[in-house]
């Protein structure tokens, strides 16, 4: 019953599916972000069979176009916000209080906007030129990686400052964090390899190369990551992943 319950705050924290949220269902969705993958293959499959089945009737653009929009409102636009203000705290001058003042920033910069295009941009390009009968997997698998991503993010990195992060840094430490860790990666495995194989092993290895990247420049930029953070290490592995699956396929 815990579990379910946690499961449901995991939903409402990651989607746009009407679940109440207050301080309390926060806690605990961080103490269950080992189910991040889970709902995050659930988010895939809906992106996935919408890009399908528009895939049969118009050209695959406009599939990749809707596929990709639908996850950003099915995931209420969180993750690529954070993106688009991650972007504008990298090229903000100063120290990293002022990049921190950057991100939190209601309005988007030119380092948020270049960087925001250029993730959209490649990411639709490359659901265009994926195989229509591997299409829903794929989407499922990047969706897997990309929640998985914010799982190494939070296990190794830092809070920067006071915000929703800092319940997911702290609930993925000690030794509760490494077994919420394990089970997140057996979760991943479980709903990835049997989609596509030995494929999963690839953009998986990939997704957590991205996110110790990603780590590092938040590190030296901002002295720690943020919820801007882990929304962009979302979109940033998805694309990752998304690229790697088909270099694999393409080989």
């Amino acid at each position: 019953m815990r579990i379910l319950q946690g499961l449901i705050d995991v939903i409402g924290f990651l989607t746009a599916i009407p679940v109440r949220l207050n301080e309390h269902s926060l806690k605990n969705a961080a103490e269950h972000m080992y189910l991040f993958p889970l709902v995050g293959g659930f988010i895939g499959l809906v992106g996935g069979v919408i890009a399908y089945l528009i895939g049969q009737a118009f050209p695959r653009i406009v599939a990749a176009t809707i596929s990709l929009f639908a996850i950003f409102a099915l995931t209420r636009f969180y993750h690529i916000d954070g993106l688009l203000d991650f972007g504008d705290g990298l090229v903000a001058h100063g120290s990293k209080m002022e990049k921190l003042r950057a991100m939190k920033d209601c309005r988007i910069g030119a380092g948020g906007l270049t960087l925001g295009l250029m993730i959209i941009l490649l990411t639709i390009w490359t659901i265009t030129s994926f195989p229509q009968e591997l299409i829903v997997q794929y989407f499922m698998v990047s969706e897997v990686l990309a929640k998985f991503s914010m799982i190494v993010l939070a296990v190794f990195g830092r809070s920067a400052r006071e915000g929703t992060n800092r319940y997911f840094v702290a609930a993925m430490k000690g030794q509760r964090g490494y077994v919420r860790f394990l089970l997140a990666v057996v979760i991943s495995v479980t709903v990835s390899f049997p989609l596509v194989g030995l494929k999963a092993i690839y953009a998986a290895i990939t997704t957590i190369l991205v996110s110790f990247f990603i780590l590092a420049i938040s590190n030296i930029n901002f002295g720690g990551i943020t919820g801007d953070v882990f929304g962009a290490t979302n979109e940033v592995s998805r694309i990752a992943s998304f690229l790697i699956l088909l270099a694999v396929t393409s080989s």
